[in-house]
């Protein structure tokens, strides 16, 4: 589906689930093009859309910035 149509898809459809869709399809296009900033936009609004699917939760976890622990000894 092409950009256009997802953007679309975001701004007419009323079912969460077909806009979580489109969230994912477009946060995976970012995640291509190495935008991580909106792939994280697009995932995150993918995730609290449909909260039975993994996807946007696991690519989201690949993306996620990994906390260091200071050792205070």
């Amino acid at each position: 589906m092409s950009q256009s149509a997802l953007v679309a898809v975001l701004l007419e459809e009323p079912d969460p689930v077909h806009r979580s869709r489109a969230h994912l399809a477009l946060g995976q296009r970012a995640l291509e093009q190495k935008n991580l900033q909106a792939a994280r936009e697009h995932l995150e609004e993918a995730a609290d859309l449909d909260p039975t699917d993994e996807t946007p939760r696991k690519l989201l976890s690949r993306i996620q910035p990994r906390r260091r622990f200071l050792s205070l000894f």
